[in-house]
């Protein structure tokens, strides 16, 4: 699905690149504001993997081949503006390093790859994760892998789209031969999504769904086995990918527009995975694709460290997260507090424990029920009786605040149903009896 110049007119690469920059400014928005700095190995790591996955190309029917986009699936994992980053980053080292989709179709292949197959597919999955009655890991197996089909399906009709608009070939001729090969390529999308999704969800289940990332995910080794297993891909599987025209070229050889396409603008020695000095190919797409892969992997790491403070500084658009404790109130007890912070001075919204209905206190999650909520470790506050002892309580986006209530909290292995003061890093929370 990757145009190459001469396929889109003027006017229709121009549109698709301003549509292409929206998507992406409100994508970096998002990322600035919501994404932890140990999360910033992880865009790294997507990049180097979907680099690596769409150098796959596998059989179709009829001589044609197609390959993984990887969006949908970057999109569940980290969510979807950080996938729209990461499968940027991708598209721009395909362009300017390998000749992979034209300089001038960069916007439109930014806008149909990074933006309508993530966003759209995005949609996809949270309302299936809502409306399908399964139990919950099968629901979101599902949910994942049937968005990555309709996320493949919908990047190919905004393609037909731009070519229709480009006067290239007719909507009614260039529709039917764009979905129908898609939705036979999202077949094995669908799968390798679902797939990868269940193997997440049974080692690193707070992976999925933009629940909190796992500490051990920010270390070196944990990213770095993953960085390796892309380089492999790159290395022993590219080589051996099939070498039949990929969906696009299959369909503009078959409706006669394929002469049309231009060489790339850019001169590049690896234009094809391919290095001229080197006579073997397989040699070349293997030295190429684990080039490609490491490049894809520092493009968005360093553009996810850009954009997200380093740990510890806080961000530009988050409020406050912590509270200095009252020097003559450390170490006291939670009577000792109540009676000496009192109501005094509280936002008016804090003052009355009768004025609160049940709340959650975490960092933004996507479950957020009512009671106690294991997948994405929940804290409830309820309102409690005057004299109750207080909790500091630090709530995202309404600032820091002292609430009377009982809290429930999911600590070690059992249930407590005590008074809690937790603290809040800029990573996680981490609860402790008072």
């Amino acid at each position: 699905m990757h145009l190459p110049d001469g396929f889109l007119d003027t006017k229709t690469a121009v549109l698709s690149a301003g549509a292409a920059a929206v998507g992406l400014g409100l994508a970096v928005r998002r990322v600035k504001s919501v994404l932890e700095p140990r999360q910033t190995p992880l865009l790294g790591l997507a990049a180097a993997f979907v680099f690596a996955a769409q150098m796959l190309n596998f059989p179709i029917v009829g001589g044609t081949s197609g390959h993984l986009l990887g969006g949908v699936l970057v999109s569940v994992l980290l969510g979807p503006a950080p996938a729209v980053l990461v499968l940027t980053c991708v598209l721009i080292v395909q362009c300017l390093l390998f000749a992979d989709g034209g300089v001038l179709a960069l916007g439109a292949n930014v806008f149909n790859i990074a933006v309508v197959n993530v966003v759209g597919g995005s949609f996809v999955f949270s309302a299936l994760k809502r409306l399908v009655p399964m139990e919950s890991s099968r629901r979101i197996v599902f949910a994942a892998a049937f968005a990555a089909w309709a996320g493949m399906v919908l990047a190919a009709v905004t393609c037909a789209g731009q070519l229709a608009l480009s006067g290239t070939v007719a909507w009614r001729a260039v529709f039917p031969a764009m979905t129908g090969i898609h939705m036979l390529v999202g077949l094995g999308e669908a799968l390798a999504t679902g797939i990868i999704t269940a193997a997440v969800l049974k080692h690193r289940p707070l992976l999925v769904a933009g629940s909190e990332p796992s500490r051990q995910l920010g270390t070196v080794p944990a990213w770095g086995y993953g960085l390796l297993l892309s380089a492999g891909m790159a290395i022993f599987v590219a080589p051996h990918a099939c070498s039949w025209p990929d969906s696009l070229a299959a369909v503009a050889r078959k409706l006669g527009f394929a002469g049309q396409g231009n060489a790339s603008m850019l001169q590049t020695p690896f234009a094809d995975y391919q290095l001229p000095f080197l006579n073997s190919p397989g040699t070349a797409t293997a030295i190429a694709g684990t080039l490609g892969t490491l490049i894809a992997f520092v493009t968005a790491y360093t553009l996810s460290r850009l954009l997200v403070p380093a740990l510890g500084l806080p961000k530009k658009d988050a409020p406050s997260r912590s509270r200095p404790e009252p020097p003559h109130l450390l170490g006291a007890s939670a009577f000792t507090r109540t009676k000496a912070l009192g109501n005094a001075g509280l936002p008016g919204r804090h003052r009355s424990p009768a004025a609160h209905s049940s709340r959650v206190v975490h960092q933004p999650c996507r479950r957020r029920r009512p009671g106690l909520d294991v997948e994405s470790d929940a804290v409830e506050v309820r309102p409690a009786p005057i004299g109750s002892p207080r909790v500091l309580c630090d709530r995202p986006g309404s600032g820091d605040g002292f609430f009377t209530g009982e809290v429930r909290g999911f600590l070690g292995c059992s249930y407590q149903k005590q008074p809690l003061y937790h603290h809040l890093d800029p990573a996680r929370l981490d609860y402790s009896l008072l």
